[in-house]
């Protein structure tokens, strides 16, 4: 909480930037790589290129918060794809191949969660992704409920 509102008030802070980025390259821990995950978040230093190195991350955790973070608001959206726009970085893997391939139910489910909040072609296009994973995994129930919840049935 110190740090969002140290954020707030005096912008923020590349030294704390850097070193809640160092502890989630380096850290082993689940909780702590989280934590610095959501501090990163908190004081605006989640950026276009530490999301898409997440989308890499072994941890499925910070593989499904990043793509919550991300995805909070169209303002969050916009933002990190205007950056990954002006820096010319290429997510690898993107969120439709995430959505096709990422072998974690978790992730899949952060997905669909954030689909709700995408505009609606890329929605759909990602729903038909997911059910064809889901499909796969034999968990069409939860694809169709989740495709009612999103308005696609």
């Amino acid at each position: 909480r110190l740090l969002q509102e140290r954020a707030a008030k005096n912008g923020p802070s590349a030294k704390v930037r850097e070193a809640l980025v160092k502890i989630l390259r380096e850290n082993p821990g689940s909780t702590r790589k989280l934590r610095a995950l959501w501090a990163l978040h908190l004081t605006s230093g989640l950026d276009a290129r530490t999301a898409i190195a997440n989308v890499k991350s072994p941890d499925e955790w910070v593989r499904a918060w990043t793509v919550q973070l991300v995805s909070e608001s169209r303002e969050n959206i916009e933002r990190v794809l205007r950056e990954i726009d002006e820096q010319g970085l290429t997510a690898d893997p993107d969120l439709y191949q995430m959505a096709e391939s990422d072998p974690s139910p978790v992730v899949r489910l952060y997905i669909a969660s954030a689909a709700q909040r995408l505009p609606e072609e890329v929605r759909a296009n990602l729903v038909r992704r997911l059910e064809r994973t889901s499909a796969k995994a034999s968990s069409s129930a939860m694809m169709k409920s989740t495709k009612k919840w999103l308005g696609l049935l």
